[in-house]
């Protein structure tokens, strides 16, 4: 009776144990500090400290990459008018992902697809079903800061390559629509080197733009994406647009770091790939 006992009371702790940690581990934070602003801009830290990892990166043969931080500064005021040009959040990029920061707790960390077509690579972001079907190709997932669990994934569609769509991959919910525009004007800024993309790119959701984001390249600054929402956008929409901001400031705004991150996915296989046996 007694082992019966402590079993069902090991049993009970750990249900209510589930029930309060199941959720903090499945769900990201809101960040109330996006609430607050309606535009925001992705630009890096310190160009010198970037160019500084890529030449360790190459003399140490990749052995050797520190992480090259990306800042995320307010471009309005809020309600009180205070916070224009403020650092809200920072991103670091690591070889295997982008980890957002909200001073030093980590709100999620983002894994980018490989860049390149290898079919080894591509198949560890191919989707696991659900309405885009298996073959759709993943541009990012982002995932559960502490553990691990993945929550959203950046999808293109199999009828454009200009479209994708943000899902949830708990519930397999359509959370939003990225597409890509681009014009004339845009064309030129690019060609005479005032953007570094032609393109920009709209956030919608049930048919309804909430958000933007602009490749930005001023006089004697590196490039940077500005991003904007409307002020009914919710702080999950908002959140989801800047791991797209994120995901496209590595994969355009400094392309360097994606090569990089491709070879040390490369590396990484090489190493781990078994040897052949010997006849």
């Amino acid at each position: 009776m007694r082992k019966h006992s402590v079993s069902a009371q090991l049993t009970r702790t750990a249900r209510r144990f589930s029930t309060v940690i199941a959720p903090q581990l499945t769900k990201l934070e809101p960040v109330p500090t996006l609430q607050r602003h309606q535009k925001v801009r992705i630009c890096i830290s310190n160009i010198q400290k970037l160019n500084e990892a890529i030449k360790q990166y190459v003399l140490h043969g990749g052995r050797l990459f520190d992480p090259v931080e990306f800042e995320i500064r307010a471009e309005d005021n809020d309600n009180n008018g205070n916070g224009r040009d403020q650092i809200l959040l920072t991103a670091q990029f690591y070889t295997e992902e982008i980890v957002l920061f909200e001073g030093n707790k980590r709100l999620l960390s983002i894994s980018l697809s490989d860049p390149v077509g290898n079919s080894e690579l591509l198949n560890r972001f191919k989707t696991d079903g659900g309405s885009l079907g298996s073959d759709s190709p993943v541009l990012a997932k982002v995932r559960h800061p502490i553990s691990g669990i993945k929550m959203f994934e950046v999808i293109q569609t199999q009828k454009s390559p200009q479209r994708w769509q943000i899902t949830g991959a708990m519930d397999e919910l359509n959370k939003c629509e990225v597409e890509a525009h681009s014009n004339v004007w845009r064309q030129m800024l690019s060609a005479c080197g005032f953007v570094f993309a032609a393109e920009w790119w709209s956030i919608q959701n049930e048919g309804l733009r909430i958000a933007e984001i602009f490749p930005q390249k001023a006089v004697c600054e590196e490039n940077s994406l500005r991003l904007g929402w409307s002020e009914q956008t919710s702080n999950e929409l908002r959140l989801l647009a800047l791991c797209f901001g994120l995901v496209q400031t590595v994969r355009e705004a400094f392309p360097s770091l994606l090569h990089i991150m491709k070879e040390a996915r490369q590396r990484k296989m090489q190493i781990h790939r078994p040897v052949p046996e010997s006849p």
